[in-house]
């Protein structure tokens, strides 16, 4: 028995203590880089929640503000005439037939004059 005792004894002296392994850290900061992309998806998945969520009260109502109406409309001073809101080209092609391009022209003659005495 005292062979065995004189033995581990040997082998405690001569054995070195053990060393740690020189890791790099790499476990750990992916690790914390991970959380933190986690946190960061969590909070923008609240946030657009919550921007979600918005306001629920109607638009208020301004009388006199329609904006369809059945009459057609039409822009004298810039001579068109009342123009209708149909697809059919007959539709299309009489409204054109009805425009006096000439006074059309003559106001856009005059606003480019007006346009350009500002810039000079």
């Amino acid at each position: 028995m005292t062979e065995y005792n004189l033995m581990d004894q040997e082998n405690k002296e001569n054995k070195m203590p053990a060393q740690k392994p020189e890791g790099s850290g790499t476990g750990a900061l992916v690790g914390a880089v991970i959380i933190i992309v986690l946190l960061a998806v969590g909070a923008f998945y609240f946030w657009g929640a919550k921007l979600n969520q918005g306001n629920d009260n109607p638009l208020p109502l301004i009388l006199g503000n329609d904006s369809a109406s059945d009459e057609p409309s039409s822009d004298v001073s810039a001579g068109l005439p009342p123009q209708g809101d149909s697809d059919d080209a007959d539709a299309i092609i009489a409204d054109l037939e009805a425009m006096n391009t000439d006074q059309l022209d003559a106001q856009t003659a005059s606003s480019v004059e007006a346009f350009g005495a500002g810039v000079q």
